[in-house]
Order: C-alpha cells, then sequence, then structure tokens
C-alpha cells in the first residue's frame, strides 16, 4: 500500500505544480487533475474492497491497511479542491512579490521582454508594460495567453482584447485573447 501513498503523493504534488502558475491550460492540468485523481480514487476503492475481503479471511491480528486509505482519501479529496479555489497560484504569488515588484520597477514602459525565466516561484515566459501596468505571461488559458499583473495605479488600461479580474492590492489576473 505505500506504493499507492507514494503515487497519490506525486498526482497530488503534479496537480499542485501545474495550477501554481495561475493559467490552467485545460488539456495538461485538468487531465493530470481530474483523471488523474479519479484513477487514484479508483484504485484506493479497489485496494479497500480487495483489502476488506483478504482481511476477513485471514487470520487475527493481521496488519491493518486503513491509514493509508485514510491518507489516499484525504489527499484526493483536499488537492483538487485546493487547485479549484486557486490556492497554490495564491501562495506563488505571496511568495514571489517582492521579486515580480523588483522586476516590474526595473522594466521600462513599452518595453516587452521574451526570455523565459523564473521570477520568484513563478514561471514566466513574458514580461511587457501596459500603461504603468507591468504584466508577467505565465502561461496559457487554453489558446489564450495569461498570467498576473502588476498595477499600483489601479486596475491596468486594455490594450486590445485583454481582461483582467482584480486578484488583491495591485495584483490583477488577466487574459490576452488571442
Amino acid at each position: 500500500m505505500a506504493w499507492l501513498a507514494v503515487l497519490i503523493t506525486v498526482w497530488g504534488l503534479a496537480s499542485l505544480y501545474l495550477v501554481s502558475d495561475g493559467a490552467v491550460a485545460m488539456a495538461p492540468d485538468m487531465l493530470v487533475l481530474y483523471v488523474g485523481g479519479a484513477l487514484a480514487g479508483m484504485a484506493t476503492l479497489l485496494f479497500t474492497i480487495l483489502g476488506s475481503i483478504r482481511r476477513s479471511v485471514a487470520p487475527l491480528g493481521h496488519g491493518r491497511r486503513w491509514p493509508w486509505m485514510v491518507y489516499a482519501v484525504v489527499i484526493i479529496a483536499l488537492v483538487p479542491s485546493l487547485c479549484r479555489y486557486g490556492v497554490p497560484f495564491k501562495v506563488c504569488l505571496a511568495l514571489s512579490r517582492d521579486a515580480l515588484i523588483q522586476e516590474a520597477q526595473q522594466i521600462p514602459r513599452g518595453a516587452r521582454v521574451d526570455v523565459p525565466r523564473w521570477i520568484g516561484l513563478l514561471p514566466v515566459k513574458r514580461v511587457d508594460t501596459a500603461g504603468t501596468a507591468t504584466r508577467f505571461l505565465t502561461g496559457s488559458c487554453l489558446v489564450d495567453d495569461c498570467g498576473v499583473a502588476y498595477s499600483p495605479d489601479g486596475e491596468p488600461p486594455h490594450t486590445g482584447r485583454d481582461t483582467y479580474q482584480h486578484l488583491t492590492g495591485p495584483w490583477w489576473s488577466f487574459v490576452l485573447r488571442l
């Protein structure tokens, strides 16, 4: 049963990592999160049933495996909930704020930097500006580009088919519609 716990742990960590950039790419993120979660849940259910049958015919005192099952159920229930409410992204943003602000202060207005790199805990593919706002492109949302914008002067100006949603303080999530 230890291998099942390891498998579920790897699935959970991969799911949390995939949604930590704030961009929800439907194919890889949702495939890993939901299909992987369903498979992990079915494996847990199957081994719970098989373990119950085996224990019913085993001699008394045979080892219990319920702690593994409880662990599996908690992780399978917790990971999609954390991902659904954007907790991994919010944690990464909170821990990356200083590095993102420092980068925002260094980039000249009107500039665009297409050098993929990590800024804090966020994988940034591109940095550009929109008015006084600095936008950090972190990934793809289906076919659109999306990320986080730092705009201490309020909502960033719209530069085309972009949309913004306020996160907290001077931080906004954005989608650049292609």
